[in-house]
């Protein structure tokens, strides 16, 4: 064997002896030296692998075959999921409310969030009322009507997010202020309920595009939500 192989076969079986090895750590210095070093750490991780087991490790082991009800692991189980579940979802429910599907986590970037923050951080001028046919048109942008209720609407006017511009109206109600932001060039999907700022936000979809009623209260939110209609 020459040196190569033997290095070789030192390295990958260190315990193993080829034909010609011997003959050749006779021989070589090198290869001599290496293969002390190797023999050196084989032995030294052997010797650290020895570690005397703890003691009452053979009771604790034979303690531990004995057969336990497995009704309390599924109990345990099932408490974790409930406890777990209720702490994500609770806090975004709304009371009552008949949206099936609506809470979940959702990022900074979300549109729920994104008009919170909007209506949060926006100073709205002094009311006026809006065009009703500038209003209507909005609204038919959308595909959706205002249904008549103990509401006035304002136009406060565009507006603009990540998903392009909008249109904002504001509905003042006895019950307070809700906002509606009127999203035509974002495609909305599904319903989805936003909590943020100690406000809330529905996500909704639309024939064409989406609206989003923004609200300090869950109540109003559900109550705004109600006036719109599809057609």
């Amino acid at each position: 064997m020459n040196c190569f192989q033997v290095r070789r076969h030192l390295l990958t079986s260190p315990r193993a002896h080829a034909d010609g090895q011997d003959a050749h750590l006779e021989t070589c210095a090198e290869c001599a030296r290496l293969a002390a070093r190797i023999d050196k750490l084989d032995r030294e991780i052997g010797d650290a692998a020895l570690v005397p087991p703890p003691a009452g490790l053979a009771h604790r082991v034979l303690l531990g075959r004995e057969a336990r009800p497995t009704w309390r692991y599924a109990a345990a189980a099932v408490l974790l999921a409930v406890s777990v579940s209720a702490a994500l979802v609770l806090p975004k429910l709304i009371d009552a409310f008949e949206f099936a599907g609506t809470a979940e986590a959702v990022g900074p970037a979300h549109p729920g969030v994104a008009a919170i923050s909007l209506i949060a951080d926006s100073v709205l001028n002094a009311r006026q009322m809006g065009d009703p046919a500038e209003i209507d048109l909005s609204l038919k942008r959308l595909g959706l009507t205002l249904g008549k209720a103990d509401a006035t609407t304002y136009y406060v006017g565009k507006c603009h997010m990540a998903g392009g511009n909008c249109d904002h109206l504001r509905l003042s109600t006895p019950e307070g202020d809700a906002d509606v932001l009127l999203l035509s060039e974002y495609p909305v999907t599904r319903q989805v309920l936003v909590t943020d700022r100690r406000m809330t936000a529905l996500v909704n979809p639309a024939p064409h595009g989406g609206y989003i009623v923004v609200a300090q209260t869950r109540e109003l939110v559900k109550r705004t939500y109600r006036l719109f209609r599809r057609g």
